[in-house]
């Protein structure tokens, strides 16, 4: 995994994203190396913009590794890293997988949002998402709906917005745009 993602950094001049997710059952001794070499790879890139998907128990530890430059005297740009993430230390509530539900609302759609799907976008819509989710079944999302991390370097979209398209091709239910959004509209249904 190394070898490949050291290859494509190093390759990368424009956007290097990495995603990285951690769901097995990981030892802190494995994981943790393996996240700070992956975030000394990212730093060393000479992409003009990085971007880190983060999905893993080691969240802090890889926050700090992936904000703060490791270099003594860096090379290259200097650039700060977009980062969206989410920790699964314990296990996140039923229906707040990061991965799946950011690809289902690239897929989707963001309702009332611009044609472009930014990171701010993204992590406002995966968490009304899961705000549904929560609000639909209260108990079993004690005490409340999944936040994500986002820290924005530089204005990144990962995709197009499909609920944008004329009516007769957009998908059946794109997701809401934020939040409160989902809040409004159960108070509307009581």
């Amino acid at each position: 995994m190394l070898v490949t993602l050291r290859r494509a950094a190093a390759e990368a001049s424009d956007v290097l994203l990495v995603h990285y997710v951690d769901t097995g059952a990981w030892h802190r001794e494995t994981a943790r190396p393996l996240l700070r070499d992956v975030a000394e790879i990212v730093w060393a890139a000479p992409a003009a913009r990085r971007v880190v998907l983060l999905e893993c128990g080691d969240f802090l530890a890889a926050l700090d590794w992936f904000t703060h430059d490791p270099r003594p005297r860096p090379v290259g740009p200097s650039y700060s890293i977009t980062l969206l993430g989410l920790s699964t230390f314990g296990s996140p509530h039923r229906g707040e997988e990061f991965t799946a539900t950011l690809a289902a609302a690239l897929q989707s759609g963001v309702a009332d949002s611009p044609d472009l799907l930014e990171m701010a976008t993204l992590r406002a819509a995966v968490e009304a998402r899961w705000a549904e989710i929560c609000f639909s079944d209260a108990t079993e999302c004690s005490p409340g709906p999944g936040k994500l991390l986002h820290i924005e370097a530089d204005r990144v979209a990962l995709g197009t917005n499909v609920a944008v398209r004329p009516f007769h091709d957009r998908p059946a239910r794109p997701f809401p745009p934020d939040p409160a959004t989902v809040l409004r509209s159960l108070m509307e249904w009581d």
